[in-house]
């Protein structure tokens, strides 16, 4: 006889390509106080606490950002919450109007690398038959799942951008929790068209949670969550001319990590608080050095997620290399910010929004020379196929621009892989080669 974890592992992998026989048996509901202690169990067999605590001198800016995912986090698991599932690409501005709170697997993988915690449901999904090639972050939020470790979901939605895997999973946890769900379906192009189809979309999303859940949806919630993000993009608007206008750029590591979480909250008040807190700690640092600042080293933009269980690579090449690294998530989004802004449409402007993050881990050459930019790394993650597949149309690209790549391959989840020392050589040779240019 099947016990409840086997049966919810054969739902979470029938159909839906993962490779195992499938079967009709339901997860077994429990309240999401008892999935909070399976989750702090499966942690603590780790020998890790999940740890909120921050450095005595860290920037308000981090403290809020800090304060705002763990609130989210423990709000998601109260029995009275109307939660859902999401990626990182969902229309947040809906997410808010509707009264959810919204949890991300992927985000949550994030976390648990950085807490050193995400080895666990790794584990458990490797023992349950989920390969290594699979994308870890597939790994860990089915390993929660098979532990019982999620908030149980009241909707789930989800898109095939930017890869199928990702969407995938959704539907194994659809199917798990017996949930609805609604794909969100990215466009791959941009312009009008795309954006005009992708707001029919969210209309769509809307009605079929309103027909789910029995809800309503409440236009001047609509418009209250977009005249919120347009706030939130006013400020990114700041930062990013502030940004050009000094030649300063904010520490790759915090801008990547703070804007990860202010994408998930889009339409919230708090995702426009943490915005405003970066632009007012970089234009402190503008005003404290008093002047522009010339560019005094290398400049390198930083492509692609980065390793969450370690800063090392990214410090050693700031510190010990002499290198200004900047995410390419700055850049990517100085495109036509007032064009966005100037959307009367409350849908339209929910999906040109969307469609203007949704390439942001993908360098736009067009927009990088204002940034003075010498070279580029890419962190080529294990296993993704979409990633990698562009490697070489981008180094060519970068050769006919004069600038230089370098990849370093590696997991941005799984740390079980991971050796400095087998990348520091490399990091070396590249950090003269743009030294030398730039002496030229």
């Amino acid at each position: 006889m099947l016990s409840d974890k086997e049966k919810l592992l054969k739902k979470l992998m029938a159909k839906k390509g993962f490779g195992l026989p499938g079967g009709t048996a339901q997860p077994a509901k429990s309240k999401r106080s008892v999935q909070l202690e399976n989750f702090m169990r499966v942690v603590g067999n780790t020998g890790r606490a999940v740890d909120f605590s921050l450095p005595e001198h860290s920037a308000a800016s981090t403290v809020e950002r800090t304060i705002a995912n763990a609130g989210g986090f423990q709000d998601a698991y109260l029995d009275d919450s109307r939660v859902m599932f999401v990626g990182n690409v969902a229309c947040s501005e809906i997410v808010a109007a509707l009264d959810f709170v919204p949890f991300n697997g992927q985000v949550l993988s994030y976390f648990l690398a950085a807490a050193g915690a995400a080895g666990a449901f790794l584990d458990i999904a490797e023992k349950n038959h989920l390969s290594r090639d699979i994308c870890p972050v597939v790994r860990c939020v089915l390993g929660a799942a098979v532990e019982n470790c999620l908030p149980t979901p009241d909707f789930i939605t989800f898109a095939y951008f930017p890869c199928d895997s990702g969407a995938r999973m959704f539907y194994a946890l659809a199917d798990a929790y017996d949930c609805p769900w609604f794909l969100l379906d990215m466009p791959e192009r941009r312009g009008n068209a795309a954006a005009q189809y992708l707001a029919q979309r969210m209309k769509e999303m809307v009605a079929r949670v309103e027909n789910a859940l029995g809800i309503e949806a409440v236009p001047d919630r609509i418009a209250a969550a977009v005249e919120a993000s347009k706030e939130t993009m006013r400020y990114y608007e700041k930062l990013i001319s502030l940004s050009l206008a000094h030649q300063v750029c904010p520490s790759v590591h915090k801008f990547t990590t703070d804007t990860t979480t202010h994408l998930s909250r889009m339409g919230s008040p708090g995702a426009t608080q943490g915005v405003r807190l970066c632009y007012e700690e970089l234009l402190d640092s503008v005003e404290t050095a008093g002047q522009i600042r010339a560019k005094e080293r290398p400049r390198v933009i930083w492509d692609g997620l980065m390793p969450f269980y370690n800063n090392e690579i990214i410090r050693y090449m700031e510190e010990g290399c002499g290198l200004e690294v900047m995410s390419n998530l700055l850049p990517a989004m100085t495109q036509n910010i007032g064009g966005l802004l100037a959307e009367k449409d409350p849908y339209m402007y929910m999906a040109r929004r969307q469609l203007h993050f949704a390439g942001i881990d993908d360098t736009k050459f067009d927009v990088l020379e204002p940034y003075g930019i010498d070279g580029i790394i890419r962190f080529n993650q294990w296993g993704c196929r979409r990633h990698l597949s562009v490697n070489q149309i981008i180094r060519d690209r970068l050769t006919q621009s004069g600038m230089v790549m370098l990849d370093i391959d590696g997991d941005f989840i799984d740390s079980r892989g991971y050796s400095f020392s087998q990348v520091k050589i490399r990091i070396d040779a590249f950090a003269e080669m743009l030294k030398n240019r730039s002496e030229v």
